[in-house]
């Protein structure tokens, strides 16, 4: 049984607002609830406060009118599908509200009950695909990290806050040693695990603030929000330790490791990120042609 579904409906028409509430009324399979607001101010102040599933709006409100509704409502609630009512005289208002991100535009002397339902669905179905394309833009499939494109995006923004509110950070790029004898001992699809499990131990290791990636088959970035260089041992140490949890858990009787470089942000010596990654990677490559075989 399909849950009910929330709808909000903006419409300063008193005579086009009941005819469209009726129709939605008369939904059954599933049931719509509906709550009308007349102005734009009501409307946004009943998207912050509630849950909706989708939002119908007439572009020609009492407090706004034209694409500058749309806009604002865009701005508000970019997640929800939006389908734009209009007059016929307004259609091509209704088109370009589509050409700038509404997922429909409905004349109200042509709508049904069957017209709505089918809007409702398909616009909310997009968004559900729109979120998965997005999360495949920026989301490395394999670990849920951020990939390359995501990483440089976010950690960017935080760059930036970093440098307002002068604030500190860490990055670490990590190397995974000797998954290639994963690879030839148990199977690519185990070494597809291990880094799975990597993942996972640095999203249940450090703060949910922090922005962490996978870039490469076996390198990881860790940027530590709010962090100071005397804070990068504990976060190195916290890492080893739970990836060394997990060679125990799954038994892995060969040398899975972790070379980490660091790079330091100081708000006082701002830097791009670009510059804090290859600090950070010339120093795991320097320390990986140092360390002694089999030390983890």
């Amino acid at each position: 049984m399909e849950k009910n579904l929330s709808v909000l409906l903006l419409c300063g028409d008193a005579d086009r607002s009941e005819s469209t509430l009726e129709m939605l009324a008369s939904l059954k399979n599933p049931p719509i609830q509906t709550r009308r607001e007349e102005t734009l101010a009501a409307g946004l102040a009943r998207l912050g406060s509630e849950r909706f599933d989708a939002v119908l709006v007439d572009l020609q409100l009492g407090d706004y009118r034209g694409m500058a509704t749309f806009f604002k409502i865009r701005d508000k609630a970019s997640q929800l599908p939006i389908i734009i009512l209009v007059e016929l005289e307004n259609g091509s208002l209704g088109l370009e509200a589509v050409k700038r991100g509404a997922q429909d535009s409905l004349l109200f002397n042509q709508l049904t009950p069957r017209l709505l339902a089918e809007a409702v669905r398909a616009g909310m179905e997009y968004k559900k695909n729109e979120v998965r394309i997005r999360e495949m833009a920026f989301q490395d499939p394999l670990t849920r990290l951020y990939n390359r494109r995501g990483f440089n995006i976010v950690a960017g923004h935080q760059l930036m806050v970093a440098q307002r509110t002068k604030s500190p950070m860490i990055l670490l790029f990590a190397d995974v040693v000797h998954l290639e004898a994963v690879n030839e001992l148990y199977g690519y699809e185990q070494g597809d695990m291990v880094l799975a499990d990597i993942g996972e131990i640095m999203r249940t290791s450090f703060r949910r603030s922090d922005v962490m990636a996978r870039l490469d088959a076996d390198e990881f970035l860790l940027l530590a929000i709010n962090c100071g260089p005397e804070n990068a041992p504990k976060l190195i140490d916290r890492w080893n330790i739970r990836l060394n949890s997990l060679r125990a858990r799954k038994n892995l009787s060969h040398d899975l490791s972790l070379v980490i470089g660091q790079a330091a942000y100081n708000p006082e010596d701002p830097c791009s990120l670009e510059h804090l990654i290859v600090i950070a990677q010339l120093q795991m490559e320097e320390t990986k042609e140092t360390k002694p075989s089999g030390q983890p």
